[in-house]
C-alpha cells in the first residue's frame, strides 16, 4: 500500500507542478506583461522538457538503478523550484520551467519502470490505476490550494512545490527500495540503446499503442492550457469558481481510475481499451452540436468530466499494453513510449489551446480530430494483430 500512496505521489508531483498554478496564470501574464494566451506557454513548455526528460531518465535507470535516479531527479528538481522564484524575466521563466520539465519526467518514468519490475499486463495495471487514484488528486486539489496561496501572490505557489518536493524527496530517501538489482542493470551505449529503439519500433503493439497516448494526450494537455481560460474568460467564472469546476473534474478522473482497477481484471486490458477510446470518441464527436447549441456552464463541465473520465482508464491501460512485450527494457522503452506520447501530445496540445484560446467549439473541434485520430490507430491495430488473441494464447 505505501508504494501504491508513494508512487501515486511522486508522479502527481509535474500535474500538481501545472494544476496548482493555473489560476496564477492570468496573474503572471500582468507581471511578465505577456498575454493570457502567451502564458499558456508556462504550461506547455514544461510539457516539452517532460518529454525530453524521459529520454534520460529510463536509460540512467537501467544503468545505476531506479532509486539513484529518482532521487537525483527529485533533488534537482527543487532546486530548480526555487530559482523560479527569483526570475523577473519571462523567457527566463520558460527555461527554467522547460528545465523544471525535464526533472520532473523522472518522477513518471522512474515509478513506472519500478512497477514494471514487479508486476506487468493486467496487475501492472491494477497496481498503476490504483497509483493513478492517488495522482488525480492533484487537479482535484491543486487549483484550490493554488487559489489560497494566490493571495500572497504567485511566488507563494512555488515555495509550497518546493516543501512538497522536499517532504517527498526525504520519504522516497528513507522508505523507497531499489527494485533493479545490480545484475539486471545495462551499462547504456549508443549501440544499445539504438537495439532498444529498434526493438521498441518494431513491436506493432507498442508502436500502435503509444501513437494512441499521443493524441489522447493530446485531448488533456489542450483541456490543461485552455480550462483557465475557457472557465473564466468564456465561462466568466472567478478563480474560487474555477478551482471547483475543474477539482470536480479531477474527482471524475478519480471514479474512472477506481472503476479501472476493478474493470480491467474482468474485461482485460486491451478490450478496455478499446470501449474506453470508442466512448471517448462519441463524446468528443458530440461537443461541436453542443458548443453550437449551447453553453451553459453546466453542460461544457459535464461533457469534459465524462470525456476525461474514460481518458482515465484509458492512460494507465495503454502504457502498459504498450510496455508488455518490452520487458527485458523496461526503463528505456517507458522512456521512449513517454518521449514519443508527451512530446507529440505537447505539440498537439499548445497549437490547439493557442488557436482556441479558450473557445469551447473550437476545443470541440480539437478534440474531435484527436479522438477520431486514437480510434484509427486502435482500429489497425485490432484488425491486424489482434493483441488480446495473443494473450489468451500464451
Amino acid at each position: 500500500m505505501e508504494i501504491i500512496l508513494m508512487v501515486g505521489l511522486l508522479q502527481a508531483i509535474s500535474a500538481f507542478t501545472i494544476d496548482i498554478m493555473l489560476p496564477a496564470l492570468s496573474t503572471m501574464s500582468q507581471d511578465f506583461g505577456v498575454t493570457e494566451t502567451r502564458a499558456q506557454l508556462i504550461v506547455g513548455i514544461y510539457f516539452f522538457g517532460f518529454a525530453a526528460g524521459q529520454l534520460i531518465h529510463g536509460p540512467l535507470s537501467d544503468q545505476y538503478g531506479r532509486k539513484p535516479v529518482l532521487m537525483g531527479a527529485l533533488g534537482l528538481y527543487l532546486l530548480t523550484t526555487i530559482g523560479i522564484l527569483f526570475t523577473q524575466d519571462f523567457t527566463v521563466l520558460l527555461a527554467l520551467r522547460a528545465l523544471q520539465g525535464l526533472l520532473g519526467a523522472g518522477m513518471r518514468i522512474v515509478p513506472t519502470a519500478l512497477i514494471r519490475d514487479q508486476y506487468s499486463g493486467a496487475e501492472m495495471a491494477r497496481i498503476m490505476s490504483f497509483a493513478m487514484m492517488v495522482f488525480l488528486i492533484a487537479p482535484v486539489i491543486a487549483p484550490s490550494i493554488g487559489t489560497v496561496f494566490l493571495q500572497w501572490g504567485w511566488h507563494a505557489i512555488f515555495v509550497f512545490i518546493a516543501a512538497l518536493t522536499g517532504i517527498l524527496m526525504v520519504w522516497a530517501g528513507l522508505r523507497l527500495r531499489e527494485t533493479l538489482p545490480a545484475e539486471r542493470r545495462k551499462v547504456q551505449s549508443f549501440a544499445n540503446l539504438q537495439k532498444a529503439t529498434v526493438q521498441v519500433l518494431k513491436t506493432p503493439q507498442s508502436v500502435a499503442y503509444t501513437l494512441m497516448l499521443t493524441f489522447i494526450f493530446g485531448i488533456l494537455y489542450t483541456y490543461l492550457m485552455s480550462a483557465p481560460q475557457l472557465y473564466k474568460d468564456f465561462l466568466n467564472l472567478n478563480n474560487t469558481q474555477f478551482a471547483l469546476a475543474f477539482g470536480a473534474t479531477g474527482i471524475a478522473q478519480t471514479v474512472g481510475a477506481f472503476l479501472n482497477g476493478a474493470l480491467v481484471m474482468r474485461l482485460g486490458l486491451h478490450k478496455l481499451i478499446r470501449y474506453a477510446v470508442w466512448v471517448i470518441c462519441g463524446l468528443s464527436l458530440l461537443m461541436v452540436p453542443h458548443a453550437l447549441l449551447d453553453q451553459h456552464v453546466i453542460g461544457v463541465w459535464l461533457h469534459l468530466s465524462l470525456v476525461l473520465l474514460f481518458m482515465s482508464i484509458t492512460f494507465p491501460n495503454a502504457n502498459s499494453a504498450a510496455l508488455e512485450p518490452l520487458g527485458n527494457i523496461a526503463g528505456f522503452a517507458s522512456s521512449i513510449i513517454g518521449f514519443i506520447s508527451s512530446a507529440g501530445a505537447g505539440l498537439l496540445g499548445s497549437l490547439i489551446g493557442q488557436w482556441a484560446a479558450g473557445d469551447f467549439l473550437r476545443i470541440g473541434v480539437g478534440w474531435t480530430v484527436l479522438a477520431l485520430i486514437s480510434t484509427g490507430i486502435l482500429s489497425w491495430l485490432w484488425m491486424n494483430h489482434r493483441p488480446e488473441a495473443r494473450v489468451q494464447r500464451a
